[in-house]
């Protein structure tokens, strides 16, 4: 008889049957709760929609300043703040 799982590998192997994976991502300490509620919607998009909607991605941002949306590439950002490698 194998052992009891935590409660913390429980709820880790629900998420997994769910078909989310756990990831690591490193970011500025000033994003990490926009970041964490964005892919907690798009976990919940997900979850509820199912893979009709598996074509969802984060690939947009905004600037807090402005509110402007942009998607450009990192290439475009450098450029434009003068440190283009």
């Amino acid at each position: 008889m194998g052992k009891e799982l935590t409660k913390n590998q429980r709820y880790e192997k629900k998420r997994k049957d769910a078909g989310l994976k756990k990831v690591t991502v490193w970011c500025p300490d000033y994003a990490t709760d926009e970041l964490k509620e964005l892919m907690n919607n798009i976990c919940e998009i997900y979850l509820e929609k199912g893979e009709f909607h598996q074509d969802l991605i984060p690939s947009m941002y905004r600037n807090i300043h402005t509110g402007v949306m942009g998607n450009k590439s990192l290439h475009d950002i450098k450029r434009k703040a003068g440190r283009l490698l």
